[in-house]
This record gives C-alpha cells, sequence and structure tokens, in this order.
C-alpha cells in the first residue's frame, strides 16, 4: 500500500481552514477538498432548487455523453442522487437520451410503446432490469419519464445492454425481425438464414429459468450449430445493409436491425463460452475473453447510438461503474485481464465522455452493512470536510491538487477497497456520507402505480407531438436553461 503524501503546504489550512465549514482543519488534503469539492445540497429527486448542481455545468461543458455508475446494483441513495442529477441535465443541459445498461432491443421498444401511448409502467417494466423498476428509489424517475413522454422534450429511453433483458424480447423481438426482413427479397439463403436465427432465439427465449435453463440451453447447441447462427446473421445483416431506402424512417430502421443483429451475434457468443459454475470454483482462472464480449458490445451499442440514432442529442448512461470505468488494468487484482465498457468507449469517443463514480463513506446497500470506509481512504478524507454529500471533479485539478493523482484507496466499485490512481479511472466522482439500500415496491404499490398511469394518460394531452408520428426526434436539440 502506496503511504499517501502531503502535498499541499500548510499555509491553505490556515487560509481555508476558517470558512465555516466543520470538521477537521488538520489536514491540507481535507482541506482543498473543502475548498475544491462541490457541496451539493440534497439527493432527493423532489428538490428542484438546481443551484446546487450549476457547478456541475461548467465541468461537464459541452461533452455529449455523461455516465452515471453506481457502486452496486443495490444503492438506494445513489438511484436517488442520480435521478436528481438526470432531472438537471435534461432540464438544465438539453441531455435528451437516458440509456440504461439493459437491452438494446428490449429498451428501444419500451420507448416506442411507452410514446406510442402504453402504460408507462408497463412498457419501462417490459424492458429495463427490474432491480432498477422494482425498487422504491427510482420511482420518481419514472414518473418523470413518464410526464415528460407527453411533452415536446421528452427524456428518451434507449439500452446499451447485448443482453435481453425484459419481456419485450421475448413478446415481440423475433415479430418485429421478420416485419423488417419481409421488405428483402425472398432468396433461398435469406430464408435459410431467417430460419437459423429464428430457432436459436426461439430456444432460447423458450428456455428454463434461472442458470440450469441457461445451461440447458448452451448444452444443446453444437459448436457447428453456432457457427452456423453466426454466419445466418451476418447474412441477413449484409442484406440489409445493401437494401436501399429513399425513406429516412425505413433507413433508420434498417440501420437499428442491422446493430441489434450485431449485438444478437455477440450476446449468443458470450452465453455459449460462459462458464456458469465458475462461482462454484475460484481456483479455476476466470475466462476474460469471454467476460469482455459484453463490455465491448455495449461500448458499440452506446457509440452507434450516439453517431446515429441520436447523432443530434446528448446522452445519459446508467450503468454500473464497473463498466464505465477504463484502464481496469491499472488495479493489482483478480480483475486486471477485465477490459470495462468505459475502456472502448474512452478509445472511440474520449473527450466527449464525462464518467461520475459514486462512493459512500457508510450505512447500508443492497448486499447489507457496508461498515465503514477505512481511515486514509478517499472517502474518509471527505467525510472529514463536514459535508453530507461531494461532487469531485478528477478532470480539472490544480496543482494543489496532484495528491488525488497518487494511488489512493477507495470503494466505488462493490464496497471493496482498492488503490488506484482515480483519475485514471473515472472523471468525477460523487461522494454520499450514508448509504441506503434500495427497496422493492410492493406489488400493491406498482398496481397503484399503474392505475395512476392510466389515469394521466386519458386525462392528459390528446394529441401527440410531432416527433411520435415516427418516434423519433427531430435534428434539432432543446436549448438548456
Amino acid at each position: 500500500m502506496h503511504a499517501l503524501r502531503l502535498l499541499m503546504p500548510m499555509l491553505l489550512v490556515v487560509l481555508t481552514g476558517g470558512n465555516g465549514v466543520g470538521g477537521d482543519t488538520g489536514d491540507a488534503r481535507v482541506a482543498y477538498l473543502r475548498a475544491h469539492g462541490t457541496a451539493i445540497r440534497s439527493i432527493s429527486p423532489g428538490d428542484r432548487d438546481f443551484s446546487d448542481l450549476e457547478p456541475l455545468r461548467a465541468t461537464i461543458g459541452s461533452r455529449r455523453v455523461v455516465m452515471l455508475g453506481e457502486e452496486t446494483h443495490g444503492d438506494g441513495a445513489t438511484f436517488l442522487a442520480k435521478t436528481r442529477l438526470i432531472e438537471f441535465l435534461h432540464e438544465r443541459m438539453g441531455f435528451n437520451v437516458l440509456a440504461f445498461e439493459s437491452g438494446f432491443y428490449d429498451v428501444h421498444r419500451a420507448w416506442n410503446d411507452l410514446a406510442s401511448g402504453a402504460n408507462p409502467t408497463q412498457a419501462i417494466r417490459s424492458g429495463i432490469f427490474s432491480l432498477w423498476t422494482d425498487v422504491q428509489e427510482t420511482q420518481a424517475l419514472w414518473h418523470y419519464v413518464a410526464e415528460q413522454s407527453r411533452t415536446d422534450h421528452p427524456l428518451i429511453l434507449a439500452g446499451i445492454d447485448s443482453q435481453f433483458t425484459g419481456t419485450a424480447s421475448k413478446e415481440h423481438f423475433l415479430n418485429d425481425l421478420d416485419a423488417v426482413l419481409n421488405d428483402l427479397p425472398r432468396d433461398p439463403q435469406l430464408l435459410a438464414a431467417r430460419k437459423r436465427v429464428s430457432s436459436v432465439l426461439t430456444a432460447y427465449f423458450e428456455r428454463g429459468k434461472g442458470i440450469g435453463g441457461l445451461e440447458a440451453f448452451q448444452k444443446q447447441t453444437t459448436v457447428a450449430d453456432q457457427a452456423r447462427f453466426y454466419l445466418a446473421c451476418y447474412t441477413i445483416r449484409a442484406q440489409l445493409e445493401a437494401r436501399n431506402y429513399s425513406d429516412p424512417a425505413a433507413a433508420a430502421r434498417r440501420d437499428y436491425w442491422a446493430q441489434v443483429l450485431a449485438s444478437t451475434s455477440i450476446q449468443m457468443e458470450h452465453l455459449w463460452h460462459e462458464d456458469f459454475n465458475r462461482a462454484a470454483t475460484p481456483s479455476v482462472p476466470s475466462d476474460w475473453a469471454t467476460f469482455n464480449l459484453r463490455d465491448r458490445q455495449m461500448a458499440e451499442n452506446l457509440v452507434w447510438l450516439a453517431r446515429h440514432e441520436y447523432a443530434n442529442e446528448k446522452i445519459i448512461v446508467w450503468a454500473a461503474t464497473s463498466h464505465e470505468m477504463r484502464r481496469r488494468q491499472l488495479f493489482t487484482d483478480e480483475y486486471e485481464a477485465y477490459v470495462p465498457m468505459g475502456d472502448w468507449v474512452d478509445r472511440q469517443m474520449g473527450a466527449d465522455v464525462y464518467t461520475i463514480g459514486f462512493t459512500a463513506f457508510s450505512g447500508k446497500a443492497g448486499m447489507g452493512e457496508i461498515g465503514t470506509a477505512r481511515q486514509g481512504s478517499l472517502e474518509s478524507l471527505i467525510d472529514r470536510t463536514g459535508h453530507e454529500y461531494v461532487f469531485l471533479d478528477f478532470r480539472h485539478l490544480d496543482s494543489g491538487g496532484a495528491w488525488l493523482m497518487d494511488p489512493l484507496p477507495a470503494w466505488p466499485l462493490g464496497y471493496q477497497a482498492d488503490t488506484t490512481s482515480w483519475p485514471a479511472v473515472i472523471d468525477g466522482l460523487f461522494f454520499i456520507k450514508t448509504m441506503t439500500p434500495s427497496t422493492p415496491v410492493a406489488l400493491r404499490a406498482v398496481r397503484l402505480r399503474r392505475a395512476f398511469d392510466s389515469t394521466a394518460a386519458r386525462s392528459g394531452r390528446t394529441t401527440r407531438p410531432a416527433w411520435r408520428a415516427g418516434l423519433r426526434r427531430p435534428a434539432g436539440r432543446r436549448k438548456a436553461r
């Protein structure tokens, strides 16, 4: 463990220690964090006064993609903080797309259903992982999305994951694919490819539940079956890409489905090579070549959204920090061969992306008690500033913050302390003093939510915004206020 060095002169303590903020004034590092960190007043989505978040406007600048991470998928306080940040980014900075770590196809279908007037709760739950849709701490977000969908400036939902993550894919994928392919010539090679893809995906969608179902699906396909599936996906994509359309909407649909097939091919490759029993045999080395497939495809899907479907929009990404981070090789642990999505995105979009990790000093997460951050960790230093919530920008460090570039212990990756140069890994860190777990929404509450959505839909506007006719936003972007 590298010793932390005191690089700030003690004079800084004298100059900044008497600023009226409670907390430790005996460490130059704490004084620097107090002076240069942005104190956040609230993480409540109901707090509509965004003055405390205004400094993020200059920090993010003109970047088109802001990635919001999370320590684990059960961090209720983080979900609340992200919801408020999303509202700020949407309303004040013109970010109009929210892309989830959920199915590239599923969320696309869910958004089209919602935008066409479907029940918002049912549509959202059909595409996005339930660990985000069925918890109390995200309900304000879903209400906001539903409310904004009835305006001319919606917060559009998208997915980046190669996985199929909801009921939308099981219920609609094959029919939607057929509808697109019916426009293509019915030559024997294409018909055989369609039959192959349909056969494999039908078996996947009808598999048994849980790991057992995935293992059974995996074992029933031979290497030859897998090769034929990859070739079939390639054949269909080639036919799609060769088709010219004068109608922009038809051309956009063609391009979207070509990307869906690329993503689906990678997802099946991942499933067919995944070792579902690895957790039971920790002595067996991880197959990082397989593990990295999903992250690389998530990056490809995100970059495609940014360059094609939403080329004129700014995008917020909601995913685990472990996926959004970059340079995992700087960690000396078992994950050093892991190449996360953030690395692939960084290589293609670089300066256009700002990644925010989240962390906490103590409390509980979905997995239970997280304990208290160790002495000398970044969390313990931020806690000593006396602020409950702090945003720390790593992208614009001055000479006084050079010590933050040194290896420093922190735990924004699942509450297990890692020591690395955090500015090389993420661009900013959102500190929450006390983490609280996400709490499941009771079934009755879900039913009430659906009833509310239906009532709101009936009492809302009777005409759809013009952009909904084709379910694609116009090229112009809403001006940030």
